[in-house]
């Protein structure tokens, strides 16, 4: 924007523009500027929110982030949870844990209590579950129940995860629509006023000028934050399924046909 209103300044040095056009257009860019300060306020609090977090000084020990390229979605297709929830739940960790408990409790003359290791201090394991059972003979019927009600959550966060995927696809899609459509309007409006359109109201030109150029900044930002989106339900997706990141966590989890 701030090169449009360096074309606007020298437009009214030679009278293509009336006197004041781009001072004017300069308001919108005053108010970006005053967005831009609270959002690097807003991230300067972030470091030492991030810095607390893993133990270190908050004043210096996050002091920058490294920005990636952002992945494209064009081409990436919808899920249903129909196709996935089944591998999810085969997969799933907390099943398969919940499985050699019951097999355990079985051998045990007294019940014991047992805890699942926890690095985020949390109460509970993946999609909820506690982490602390009482493992033994008695409890045989109330390990059953815990195994079937993480069947249907794993059924329920699969279809969550894939509502979550398909709205960023979708917020993606109409970001770029936006972008596209506001950049045909800015390319027609420009050409208007280098034609000389005397119906062009010069005023007016300026503030559609400014208005569209703060809907195309809108439209980015909105494409930006779909992908994030994408990219936490696809994350989310890969922890179901033990896929990316995740795919090592295959090693911890013991074979069903091994016995005790």
């Amino acid at each position: 924007m701030k090169k449009t209103q360096d074309v606007f300044f020298k437009e009214e040095e030679v009278g293509t523009l009336p006197s004041g056009t781009a001072e004017y257009f300069g308001t919108a860019i005053t108010a970006l500027r005053r967005d831009r300060i609270a959002f690097a306020a807003l991230i300067q609090n972030e470091y030492g929110e991030l810095s607390h977090a893993v133990a270190l000084p908050p004043l210096n020990g996050v002091s920058k982030l490294t920005f990636e390229n952002l992945p494209s979605l064009e081409g990436v297709q919808p899920i249903r949870p129909e196709d996935f929830f089944r591998a999810a739940q085969s997969s799933s960790y907390e099943i398969k844990a919940l499985n050699w408990l019951l097999k355990a409790s079985r051998y045990l003359t007294k019940s014991v209590l047992f805890s699942f290791l926890d690095p985020d201090g949390s109460a509970s394991i993946g999609f909820g579950t506690p982490a602390t059972f009482t493992v033994g003979k008695s409890q045989e019927h109330e390990l059953q129940k815990r195994i079937d009600e993480t069947y249907s959550l794993i059924e329920l966060r699969s279809a969550q995860t894939a509502g979550e995927f398909n709205a960023a696809l979708e917020a993606f899609a109409l970001a770029n629509t936006g972008l596209t459509t506001t950049l045909k309007r800015l390319d027609w409006l420009m050409q208007r006023h280098l034609n000389g359109d005397a119906t062009l109201d010069e005023a007016d030109f300026a503030e559609q000028v400014a208005g569209l150029q703060i809907k195309l900044i809108g439209f980015n930002a909105d494409a930006i934050t779909s992908v994030q989106a994408w990219q936490f339900a696809k994350s989310k997706l890969d922890r179901m399924l033990l896929n990316g990141y995740y795919h090592d966590l295959e090693v911890a989890i013991p074979e069903e046909n091994k016995k005790i």
